[in-house]
């Protein structure tokens, strides 16, 4: 079965768009996300290593939500960043 299709949202969200987990780790913050998991299940936390770096994103990220933002699957994507409470940081980071 190939789950890279599907939408993550779909196993943290019910079918009422409420938030089903007590946490939703972010992979922009993914080291200290992880590390805080480990310690609420009281286990080391092993290195994470970086096997598959994007190198074809040189543009500002906002500007691949935008446009997909446009049309029929924008307010799909809206409705999941409201419920996991995602909030685009502004323009140079502050």
């Amino acid at each position: 079965m190939d789950t890279s299709i599907e939408r993550q949202s779909d196993y943290l969200i019910d079918l009422h768009g409420n938030l089903i987990v007590d946490f939703v780790g972010r992979y922009e913050r993914l080291h200290g996300d992880f590390a805080d998991v480990c310690g609420r299940i009281g286990i080391r936390c092993p290195e994470l290593p970086h096997r598959r770096q994007a190198t074809d994103r040189r543009k500002d990220y906002r500007s691949y939500y935008e446009r997909r933002n446009r049309g029929a699957g924008g307010e799909s994507l809206r409705r999941r960043h409201r419920a996991l409470r995602y909030a685009f940081d502004p323009p140079g980071g502050a």
